[in-house]
């Protein structure tokens, strides 16, 4: 949630959990979790999004970000992609 706050500016909402395997964080409106998962998967990062969870598109998208498998190293490198690849006009 931190390395999201320190590289995203706030663009990514992540929900606090006290307890599991993953956050889940979404995305401001009108950003589609599919095509940045896409985005994603070209340089190595493997978004998965809420969307796919939903029987009707959702309000917003997210995504379902695992963090158990992962090192601090890992994930800052992660959130540096996501950042990347975010849509320039919300940036």
């Amino acid at each position: 949630m931190e390395e999201c706050r320190k590289q995203l500016g706030g663009l990514l909402e992540v929900e606090r959990a006290d307890a599991g395997m993953h956050l889940v964080g979404w995305l401001p409106e009108g950003v589609s979790d599919v095509e940045l998962s896409k985005k994603g998967a070209e340089r190595g990062l493997k978004l998965s999004p809420v969307s796919g969870y939903y029987k009707v598109k959702p309000a917003r998208g997210g995504f379902v970000l695992g963090y158990t498998a992962f090192d601090e190293r890992q994930i800052k490198e992660g959130v540096k992609v996501l950042r990347e690849i975010w849509p320039s006009k919300l940036k």
